[in-house]
């Protein structure tokens, strides 16, 4: 379903997955999700 894309993926909260964030980081793609509420905050990067 990737194998085209290129860039930022944009998903909910659903999403989240150490194992998804690193298939799509392998392709070049970033995956971007708000935080869940039992989620600490964390510093991330621009």
């Amino acid at each position: 379903m990737t194998d085209n894309l290129w860039g930022s993926l944009y998903g909910d909260k659903e999403y989240i997955s150490s194992f998804l964030k690193q298939t799509l980081s392998e392709k070049g793609i970033s995956l971007i999700t708000n935080k869940r509420k039992n989620m600490e905050p964390k510093v991330m990067k621009f």
